[in-house]
């Protein structure tokens, strides 16, 4: 099994204000920038969003269309947030024309933000992505290796396999905020989703997809998982591996 890492790179871009009704303003422009699902409750709200949609396309992307080559590929996105948070204008650019299919699929799923504000007005915020995929590595099933990933916290423990395990469940039931659940649902729901995701070779979680069938419970599940600290590497045969992993996540909202 395959996948492919990237390299993402973020260029921001400054436009002229056009009129009272349809101002563009760029993103480091904003007195309040939009906010990706789920970073509302982040330290650095804008970086946060910089970087869920980063993830978003990487987690999104059909890795099977550059699965079978060597070759660089580059994804360049250009898109405008609405004053009403949703996706008003996009421009993909990409090596050909496949690539920038895929591109504007991915997009056409793309969470609504809340919107960048000016003199606390909604405005129409432009910002554009950079994203190059570098390279193809091999993937290993996590029971096969010789040594799972180790948290740092896990590196004194003698069962390591049920640390590392014990230790992103942890992680993951800290991290989740709840709030944007119970925002959907009245009464007493219970949010159910499976994440996939590999541990790369420098010990990143990376290639992040969550199949629930509430979207805004996967994409949650798909930003806290992305956030996960870096951890040692499996290691296979004396090298490090990047190795596949799928974590269940049930969640119980009780609203009053």
């Amino acid at each position: 099994m395959k996948f492919i890492s990237f390299l993402s790179i973020l260029f921001l871009f400054s436009y002229p204000i056009q009129s009272q009704n349809s101002e563009i303003v760029a993103w480091d422009e904003v007195e309040k920038t939009p906010v990706f699902l789920g970073c509302s409750e982040s330290g650095n709200i804008s970086m946060c969003s910089k970087k869920a949609f980063i993830d978003f396309v990487i987690n999104q992307f059909n890795h099977e269309l550059i699965s079978g080559s060597e070759s660089a590929y580059t994804l360049n996105f250009r898109i405008i947030i609405g004053t009403d948070g949703k996706l008003r204008w996009s421009s993909v650019k990409g090596n050909n024309d496949e690539l920038e299919l895929e591109g504007r699929r991915i997009l056409s799923s793309l969470p609504a933000y809340s919107p960048g504000l000016v003199n606390n007005q909604p405005v129409n915020v432009m910002v554009s992505y950079r994203i190059e995929l570098e390279k193809q590595n091999e993937i290993s099933n996590i029971k096969s290796v010789d040594i799972p990933p180790i948290p740092r916290n896990c590196e004194n423990n003698d069962d390591k396999r049920t640390c590392l395990s014990e230790n992103i469940s942890r992680y993951v039931n800290r991290s989740f905020n709840t709030d944007i659940l119970r925002s959907k649902k009245k009464g007493n729901s219970i949010f159910r989703t499976t994440v996939h995701f590999v541990i790369n070779e420098q010990g990143k979680t990376v290639n992040v997809t969550a199949d629930g069938e509430n979207e805004v419970f996967n994409q949650e599940a798909i930003r806290v998982v992305s956030t996960i600290p870096s951890m040692q590497p499996a290691i296979l045969n004396d090298k490090p591996v990047a190795v596949t992993y799928s974590l269940p996540v049930v969640v119980g909202i009780s609203n009053i």
